[in-house]
């Protein structure tokens, strides 16, 4: 095991922490956290606030304050630990559930990344599935968080790994999207192929995506796909994509300190200039007066 948990770094305390074992039990913990909960299984079984649940593939598990998470020994269990807080520091587990009046704009954009930890439609909506090509993000995502909170060798490890928390907040946020509209059993077959793009783009968003990949990766006639995806999102694949990477952006830089190009790269840009052209097109300001007025850290 695995626990760090108030660390400081000479600017705020890190209420987070990071825990890698066999099993996993919440209810053991001292203090009130979020648990982001990975279990890596080919099958078995979890227990949810007394509801037990079957799994046969890696799930992702989005468990609140209130919430008990029974894994037993026989699964390899990773969990990232953390108070609201950590996203922005005027967060709590009070004002995320209050109706937002009392916060900013920006402070309630950082609360959608906590949604699959309060929203609950039913005993398991915090409970995600996912594909082979999510599960290897997250897994890297995983690691790369673990190596920065554990050997923090670098003067950026606690911001990177709030950036890696970030993300993986992210991905969870599109998965309980997905997982909650696809359970409309209205929705058309052909909306269901177009919630698979929007995953496929904002899980991918750091590499180089054009439409010819997304034909080939979905095995979509490439007039067919531009159509519905217009009809279902209102937006082009690439205006879509851009939006996603900039809201991305955006998030890494009121939310951590870590410099520019590298949450540009982060975010699947390569080009500065046009970064900045599209973080100014979509926000009506550069990326760094964006820091400037919005990021809450020291």
């Amino acid at each position: 095991m695995d626990i760090c948990i108030n660390e400081h770094n000479g600017y705020f305390s890190l209420d987070m922490g990071y825990y890698n074992d066999y099993g996993f039990n919440n209810s053991n913990l001292e203090d009130y956290r979020f648990s982001l909960v990975f279990i890596e299984g080919n099958s078995g079984y979890f227990i949810l606030d007394k509801n037990k649940f079957s799994f046969d593939s890696h799930v992702l598990i989005c468990v609140n304050e209130f919430e008990n998470l029974y894994i037993p020994d026989d699964y390899y269990v990773q969990a990232i630990l953390f108070h609201p807080r950590i996203i922005s520091s005027s967060l709590n587990f009070n004002n995320i559930r209050d109706s937002l009046d009392t916060l900013s704009l920006t402070e309630k954009q950082d609360c959608f990344y906590l949604q699959p930890f309060i929203k609950r439609i039913n005993s398991s909506y915090g409970i995600l599935f996912h594909n082979i090509d999510l599960t290897n993000r997250i897994r890297e995502l995983f690691k790369v968080f673990s190596q920065q909170i554990i050997l923090q060798d670098n003067d950026f490890w606690a911001c990177r790994s709030r950036t890696y928390l970030i993300e993986l907040l992210s991905l969870a946020c599109i998965m309980a999207e997905e997982k909650s509209l696809l359970l409309e059993k209205q929705r058309k077959e052909k909306d269901h192929e177009i919630l698979k793009v929007i995953t496929y783009l904002k899980s991918n968003m750091q590499e180089k995506i054009t439409i010819s990949n997304l034909t080939k990766e979905f095995n979509l006639n490439r007039n067919d796909l531009s159509k519905n995806f217009a009809d279902y999102t209102g937006e082009t694949i690439i205006e879509f994509l851009n939006k996603s990477r900039i809201e991305m952006a955006s998030a890494l830089l009121r939310d951590t300190k870590i410099p520019l190009i590298e949450i540009m790269e982060t975010v699947g840009f390569h080009d500065y200039s046009y970064f900045s052209n599209s973080f100014k097109k979509i926000k009506g300001i550069s990326p760094k007066n964006y820091r400037k007025k919005y990021c809450w850290m020291p």
